[in-house]
């Protein structure tokens, strides 16, 4: 049985070692990545997002969330013998979220920012046919 050619087992190692050293261990032993790698909007999502419950409606002082829809129509097709309505559109949702504003001078002059829609709370929509 041969062994293993000695480059083979240097570069293992040394994703080992890598890949353990991308982790900071804080003192009550939770891992991060290292903030020396972070951008101004790495951090304003990690400070954004670690305590922003998703399935929490956006709301601080009132008890209404307004949500403004819009579709936008892209093609519509009636066939009339098999009684079928094929719709294509856009559903556009727009609404103000109070738990996601920051100063942006914190941030290195930071205004915007995207966030996937799985990291945020999104109104429920239901297609309902009589």
């Amino acid at each position: 049985m041969s062994s293993p050619p000695v480059a083979l087992v240097a570069i293992i190692q040394i994703f080992f070692v890598l890949t353990e050293s991308t982790y900071v261990e804080h003192e009550h032993g939770e891992f991060t990545k290292p903030l020396w790698n972070s951008t101004y909007t790495d951090q304003l999502k990690r400070d954004l997002l670690t305590s922003y419950d998703k399935f929490a409606r956006p709301t601080q002082h009132t008890n209404i969330t307004t949500v403004i829809m819009d579709i936008d129509l892209k093609h519509v097709h009636l066939d009339d013998a098999k009684f079928l309505l094929t719709v294509n559109a856009w559903l556009k949702m727009k609404w103000r979220d109070d738990k996601l504003q920051w100063n942006a001078s914190d941030y290195g002059g930071l205004k915007h920012l995207h966030l996937a829609d799985h990291e945020i709370w999104q109104p429920d929509i239901a297609l309902y046919n009589r």
